[in-house]
Formats: structure tokens, C-alpha cells, sequence
């Protein structure tokens, strides 16, 4: 008995030791000293970190748009840029506290009453049919009016009319966003309401500046929510010109407008690969952040914090997650649609020293970060192209006139853009579509 006690306590101290030993060799290993050098593409981007552009700018009226009455909102978004600008310069968090916000923006919810009168200028048209049709019942019953929509309206106008998009460039993951909804739904309402009142071809060519907005977002912006949202806003346009088609006869100079508006962007316009990148900003300026990590017992967060390599971690993201997305979006739709069953989540190696040792708590983090369906960020942007296809698709049988349906559809050159297959056709509910990637509905209305 005696001796089994020794022996337990050999064991004991021998295995503290070799714990100590591992605990030791963990914490030599990820020193600062063994951190990798900076990926060079991530630090160019730190380079590009520069002040934003506050002239003839949309990025600095979205910003403002939601502020109360009494100011003005390009003011108030310039205000927001420069205070943006200023904690990023200083390493702070890049955001607006409720004493912030409150002295900038003044009124918490100026714009609650009419968005609730307005229910319809929600409605998502990427995931619902007849939304114009909606909208257009409400502006019947309730036409456009008060002091605050009237405002509203005319800084969307003046929000349309700059000709470029600069996002600020020290931007984290607490940072505001600028107001997309809010526009969104704004561009709804002037929308239906051109048409409502001033008809046909009028309705057309605010749809044609409200695609050209959507288009130098789509160009511009820099991360994977401004390029979601000129998708979403494009898809919108789309399905409102579709109802538009179902509720009136175009004349000539008309259908030449309706042309003008189906100019699909281009693959390159639609690859959103340099967004995935942009993201990469978040993570390394200003300074090095990990999401997440900051939620975790503090136990956690010391033992990941002592055994992460900073560098090692964001090149890590980067080289096995980003630009892999990155190649993924230039693909077109077929190749893209083969490809899709490839692996979204980070595989990183074990580490150049020692291999099981080295930036424990960085592939820890990395194995904490999920990427739920990433891939439907690349496939909303050849869906669109679908959308696109769509609605020429749509064009040919009304051309058409009384021919087979079907047989133009099988016939045309507009098809389902992962299979080149023709476009699905149900007759009973006169609807043409294709299967979407992404959680959207890819089909108009005949």
C-alpha cells in the first residue's frame, strides 16, 4: 500500500512536471517573437486606409439620411465620417456611442409613423412576388404626404444624384452602418408614386436613375453588405419593371427604355471577390481584431489570448478562406454551381514551430468562426444575372404574341444560367423561373 502511494506520487510530480514542460514550450512557441510577417495583400490594404472623399459623395448622405428634421443630413454624415475617421486614427473602436448618436441624429425614430403607413415599401422582392402591386394599392388609399416624407424624399433625390461611393477605409465590427433600408424603401415609395401620378414613362426613367444608383454601389462598394444591397435593389427594380410589363401596353419609345433598364451588368461588375477582401480590413485595422473571442469565459480568452499569433491568424483567414472566395467569384455561373459543394470553412496546417504547439489559440478561434451558406453571397449576384434573363425571357413572349409559349422558351437564348437548360415555364400560374442558389425566388410573373 505504501509503495502504490509513492508510486502515485512519482506519477503525479512527473506528470506536473511534463505539464509544466508543455505549458512552457506553448507559451515560448507563440511568443510575438515566432508571429508570422504579414500576408503582403493585407498589408496593402493598410496602406489604402485613407481619409474618405466627403465631396459628391452617396456614402455621406446615406450616413445622415436618418437624422431628425432640424438638421442636415449631409452634415450630420460628414460629422459621422470625421468622428469615424478620428477613432480609428487614435485605435478605438470605430462607432457611435447613445451620447454620440443622440447629439448627431437628434430624434431617436423620426421616421416611424410613415414607415408603418407604409408597410409595402418593406416587402422584399427578392423573396416575394408583387410587391409594386402592394405598394401601389397603399400610395391608392394613402397618397404620399406629411413634412417628414416630404424631407425624406428629397434627401433620397439629392442622395442619388452624387456620382461616387466611398466607403470610410478604418471601419470594425462595431461600426454603423450607413442607412441602405432606409433609402431602399424611399426609392420604393418615389417609385410607385411617379407612376401613380405621373404615369408610364416617367415611372421609366426614374427606374433608369434608381439602376444606375444601384450600379455605382454595386461598382463601388467595398464590402460583401454595400454589394448584397445593390444586388437586392437592382432584383427590386427588376421585379417591379416585370409587374409594370403585366399591367400596361409599352409604345416604341417606351420599350427602348425598358431596354435601356435590362442592360445586365457585366460578370466583372458582378464579381464581388475584392469585397471578400475588403472584409480582411475588419479584422486587421486598427489593429488586430478576433469576433467572438471577446464573448468567451476569461479563463478562455487569457489561454487564447497567450497562445494566439496575430499574424499567423488573420494570414491564416485569409489564405484559406478569403482568397479561395475570392477565386470563387470570378467562376462563372456553371463552373461556380460545380464548385459549390467545395469546403467554405477555414483548414489551416498545424503551424510552422512546433507544429502541434504554434498559434494554439489563433486555430482555435479559426475553428470557432462559422460561415453559414457563404457561398450565397457569390450566387445572389448569378441569380441576378437570371433576373436579367428573366424579364428578356418575358419580353420575347410578349413579342411573341400568340405562339406556343413553350416552344419560344425552349427556343431562346435566355436560359437558366447554371445549366443553359430552358427556363421553367408553369402555365397553370403563368410564371417563368429558375432555381435559384440562394434563398431568393427567381421567377416573374407573366
Amino acid at each position: 500500500m505504501k509503495l502504490t502511494i509513492e508510486t502515485t506520487k512519482r506519477l503525479a510530480m512527473h506528470g506536473l512536471i511534463l505539464l509544466g514542460l508543455v505549458v512552457a514550450a506553448t507559451l515560448i512557441a507563440n511568443i510575438s517573437l515566432f508571429d508570422e510577417t504579414l500576408h503582403p495583400d493585407l498589408e496593402r490594404m493598410g496602406e489604402l486606409a485613407n481619409p474618405v472623399e466627403l465631396v459628391d459623395n452617396a456614402m455621406v448622405g446615406l450616413r445622415g439620411l436618418p437624422a431628425a428634421s432640424d438638421r442636415d443630413a449631409f452634415e450630420v454624415g460628414r460629422e459621422m465620417v470625421a468622428l469615424f475617421w478620428a477613432k480609428h486614427q487614435r485605435g478605438e473602436a470605430v462607432n457611435l456611442n447613445q451620447a454620440e448618436h443622440q447629439r448627431l441624429f437628434g430624434e431617436a425614430t423620426p421616421d416611424r409613423e410613415w414607415q408603418a403607413e407604409y408597410s409595402a415599401a418593406s416587402c422584399n422582392a427578392r423573396r416575394e412576388l408583387g410587391c409594386f402591386g402592394q405598394l401601389i394599392a397603399q400610395l391608392q388609399e394613402t397618397p404620399l404626404n406629411g413634412e417628414r416624407l416630404s424631407l425624406m424624399l428629397t434627401r433620397y433625390e439629392q442622395i442619388r444624384r452624387q456620382n461616387q461611393f466611398q466607403e470610410v477605409q478604418g471601419l470594425d465590427f462595431s461600426s454603423q452602418m450607413p442607412s441602405y433600408g432606409l433609402y431602399m424603401q424611399l426609392s420604393k415609395l418615389k417609385l410607385a408614386d411617379t407612376y401613380l401620378k405621373s404615369g408610364t414613362t416617367d415611372f421609366l426613367l426614374e427606374l433608369q436613375k434608381e439602376t444606375d444608383f444601384w450600379k455605382l454601389l454595386l461598382s463601388e462598394g467595398d464590402n460583401l453588405i454595400a454589394k448584397m444591397v445593390a444586388v437586392a435593389g437592382l432584383w427590386t427594380n427588376l421585379q417591379y419593371l416585370a409587374e409594370l410589363l403585366s399591367m400596361e401596353t409599352l409604345n416604341p419609345t417606351q420599350m427602348q427604355m425598358v431596354n435601356a433598364i435590362l442592360q445586365a451588368p457585366k460578370r466583372d461588375e458582378l464579381d464581388i471577390g475584392e469585397a471578400f477582401a475588403g472584409e480582411m480590413r475588419y479584422l486587421v485595422f486598427p489593429g488586430m481584431q478576433f469576433p467572438g473571442l471577446e464573448q468567451k469565459p476569461l479563463l478562455i480568452r487569457w489561454l487564447t489570448s497567450a497562445t494566439l499569433q496575430e499574424n499567423a491568424t488573420v494570414n491564416a483567414y485569409y489564405t484559406s478562406f478569403t482568397q479561395p472566395l475570392m477565386a470563387l467569384s470570378k467562376k462563372s455561373a456553371p463552373e461556380f454551381h460545380r464548385e459549390t459543394q467545395s469546403k467554405s470553412d477555414i483548414e489551416t496546417d498545424d503551424g510552422i514551430f512546433p507544429p502541434s504547439l504554434y498559434n494554439l489559440g489563433g486555430k482555435s478561434w479559426l475553428k470557432s468562426v462559422t460561415y453559414p451558406d457563404v457561398a450565397n453571397y457569390i450566387g445572389r449576384t448569378h441569380d441576378l444575372s437570371g433576373m436579367y434573363s428573366l424579364l428578356r425571357l418575358k419580353l420575347e413572349l410578349m413579342e411573341a404574341g400568340d405562339s406556343s409559349a413553350q416552344t419560344v422558351i425552349n427556343q431562346s437564348k435566355h436560359r437558366n444560367p447554371y445549366t443553359a437548360a430552358a427556363m421553367d415555364y408553369d402555365a397553370e400560374n403563368s410564371l417563368l423561373s429558375f432555381t435559384c442558389f440562394s434563398i431568393s425566388i427567381c421567377q416573374v410573373a407573366l
